[in-house]
């Protein structure tokens, strides 16, 4: 047995078999907040509430994951071990990035490639104590009207490659929208009440009505315009304004510099023209 192996996972192993008597809607919920940024892979279980009703309930909430959402693999051919490996998450920025082959697993926000997708859900599983076939229900997020075809073939990964016993699907922002009414109003019913969801993601921006406790799809709007635009923005205007610096201004800096180095103006009119003297004071000088 792996030294390494969570203390979740050890436990299923020694007692194999147990997780059977539990009824499926009693386990833990694998939950994957598959974005095309950003992947969030946790556990549902709160200790807190939980430990006193299952003995290993405390022990699953220990593994969350959070990273960026992209799969290179080396380029340079070595050995088939070697060739075979693929670089998931954070862990490309330990590699030379002119030495790797990205690949791409999201066409805009749908989810295109499940083949690379597979070695995503490999790394995640792992690297939360799931060393054998997945006992507990999964639950992963999916894009506002995600094709019925990219549906059914990450189902049909889910359920042939790792054997999960249950899937379900949930659009992230209905989640974060019922989630925040059912907290700031302190009621189920609450939650239910009309509303608008503006979810802006990495490649485009959501715009739902939440009307009688659902989403009215037939009014909702789909904006392409993201993070990633944002980022290019800022990229394209410092190759503009430097373009000495042309080939320092990569996508990863700018991305930085997004990140780290910028903010929404409370008041647009007011900014713009504090921008603008800014401006004709540099030019004055």
């Amino acid at each position: 047995m792996d030294s390494a192996m969570s203390p979740f996972a050890s436990m299923l192993m020694r007692n194999e078999g147990q997780i059977d008597q539990i009824a499926l809607a009693q386990r833990p919920v694998v939950v994957i907040d598959n974005g095309s940024y950003e992947c969030r892979v946790g556990w549902s279980l709160s200790p807190t509430l939980c430990a006193s009703q299952q003995p290993w309930a405390h022990q699953v909430n220990k593994s969350h994951l959070r990273f960026k959402n992209q799969i290179a693999k080396p380029k340079n051919s070595y050995d088939k071990d070697v060739d075979a490996v693929h670089i998931v998450g954070d862990e490309l920025s330990y590699f030379e990035q002119s030495k790797l082959q990205k690949k791409q697993i999201f066409d805009k926000d749908i989810v295109t490639n499940q083949g690379n997708l597979e070695h995503l859900l490999d790394y995640s599983f792992y690297n939360i104590g799931i060393r054998n076939q997945i006992e507990s229900p999964v639950m992963m997020t999916e894009p506002l009207c995600n094709p019925n075809r990219c549906r059914a073939l990450t189902s049909e990964l889910m359920f042939e490659c790792y054997g999960v016993p249950a899937l379900s699907y949930v659009v992230d922002h209905a989640c974060g929208y019922f989630w925040h009414q059912s907290n700031q109003i302190g009621s189920r019913e609450g939650a239910l009440a009309d509303g608008l969801v503006i979810h802006s993601g990495h490649h485009s921006t959501h715009v739902v009505p939440i009307i009688d406790g659902k989403m009215s799809l037939k009014h909702s709007k789909r904006i392409p315009l993201g993070g990633h635009h944002h980022t290019e923005m800022v990229q394209r205007s410092l190759t503009l304004k430097y373009p000495q610096h042309k080939g320092v201004f990569g996508y990863e800096q700018a991305l930085y510099i997004h990140q780290n180095h910028s903010f929404c103006a409370y008041d647009y009119a007011e900014q713009i023209t504090f921008l603008e003297k800014i401006y004709d004071a540099e030019r004055d000088l």
